[in-house]
């Protein structure tokens, strides 16, 4: 499936394996014409604005790769986030996808049960990943935040808190710091106080809630309570005071 900012311009290509599922923008061009002296509306915000799961993922040391392998690692994981959706039965139609190069947004269908849903997605992203590990000389390590929101489409992609939220705590550093302090973890997973409160911590699911490992998150103004899970089932180390990693 390709994604075409500009008409005759250069296209986006995300995996062939991404194929039936939505990416956004969808069509037109990158930066969209408005009516001269048009202002938005100071109150209506038109669209479809339902509660949504998503998550961000990124890849870990992606800028340090040749380009070659950087091409490599998209198609990867295109075809890890589309399996990943298959095994929990997601509707892909229904399904928007933002590709960011390194990594992408993923915004689950509004019907998505989040209680069932998150816990096999985690544990499915885990198991996938290091199945694809295996095939690979390239090990590909994955930074993964979860939250729930909110959700409208606009021009670019998302517009809202929500996007915002997962952009900030996928590249937090206490996020970053885990993958760092974990070698043996090909993932390190992020989700939002809420999530943890409502489907791990009164044990609906498989995945212990003392297997996360509380912190505060902090990017930029973003400051918030999350859980950090490794997808080897253990509770990360809390990251000393101030600590930071890159990747």
């Amino acid at each position: 499936m390709a994604v075409r900012f500009s008409p005759g311009g250069p296209e986006v290509l995300i995996d062939a394996a991404m194929q039936g599922t939505r990416t956004t923008p969808l069509h037109g061009t990158l930066l969209p014409e408005a009516p001269e002296g048009e202002k938005p509306a100071p109150t209506a915000i038109p669209g479809d604005h339902r509660i949504r799961l998503a998550f961000c993922v990124d890849v870990t040391g992606y800028s340090a790769r040749p380009v070659a392998r950087q091409g490599q690692v998209q198609w990867r994981l295109a075809g890890l986030v589309r399996h990943l959706l298959q095994a929990v039965r997601a509707d892909l139609g229904r399904t928007d996808i933002q590709p960011g190069g390194d990594g992408m947004n993923v915004v689950l269908p509004p019907e998505t049960e989040c209680v069932d849903a998150l816990p096999r997605l985690m544990t499915g992203a885990a198991r996938l990943l290091s199945q694809n590990n295996r095939v690979h000389s390239d090990r590909l390590r994955l930074r993964m935040a979860w939250d729930i929101g909110p959700v409208s489409r606009a021009a670019l992609g998302f517009a809202g808190p929500l996007l915002v939220r997962l952009s900030r705590l996928v590249d937090c550093d206490q996020l970053r710091a885990a993958a760092k302090a974990d070698a043996q973890a090909d993932l390190v997973v992020a989700v939002s106080d809420w999530l943890h409160e409502n489907v791990f911590r009164p044990g609906y699911t498989d995945i212990d809630a003392d297997d996360f490992t509380k912190v505060i998150a902090v990017n930029r103004d973003y400051r918030a309570a999350a859980w950090l899970w490794t997808g080897n089932g253990s509770a990360p180390e809390p990251p000393a005071r101030g600590e930071s990693a890159s990747g």
